[in-house]
Order: structure tokens, then C-alpha cells, then sequence
């Protein structure tokens, strides 16, 4: 029974790390596209006089909601650590 648990505790760990790889790849990725955008000067960048203002804004929001999301991931995991311990 103790190896059946172990074994779940690590598959549980294992998704998780995935999960969080994913997320913060896609954050990664969203960075990457304002600063392009900022550099082409299109999209949300076309009609603004502060480029780098808005950049960082932008920048700032999408690293935000990473934050956000990511505790509200590990907050989803706590039960099913703690469960899997009792």
C-alpha cells in the first residue's frame, strides 16, 4: 500500500511540474509576442506615443495573471497532497 501511495505522490508531482512548465512556456511566449509587437509597432502599438510604457503595462499584466494562476494551481494540489498522506 505504501508503494501504491509513493507512486501516486509522484505522478501527482510529475504532473504538476508539467503543468507549471506549460504555463510558464505560454507566459514566455506571450512576453516574447508584445515585445514584437512593441518592435513592429502594430497591434496594441500602433497608435501610442510611449511604446516602452505600454510594453511594460502589458508585460506586467501577463506576468500577473501567471502569479495568480499559479497559485491557484498549487492551492487545487494541497488537498490531494494532504489527503494522500492520512
Amino acid at each position: 500500500m505504501l508503494f501504491v501511495q509513493c507512486c501516486s505522490l509522484g505522478l501527482q508531482l510529475i504532473l504538476c511540474i508539467t503543468d507549471n512548465w506549460l504555463s510558464y512556456r505560454a507566459t514566455w511566449n506571450a512576453q516574447n509576442r508584445e515585445l514584437a509587437l512593441r518592435d513592429a509597432g502594430i497591434g496594441p502599438y500602433e497608435d501610442t506615443n510611449d511604446r516602452n510604457a505600454l510594453v511594460v503595462k502589458r508585460v506586467d499584466n501577463v506576468m500577473m495573471r501567471e502569479g495568480s494562476e499559479w497559485y491557484i494551481r498549487q492551492a487545487k494540489e494541497l488537498p490531494k497532497t494532504g489527503s494522500s498522506h492520512s
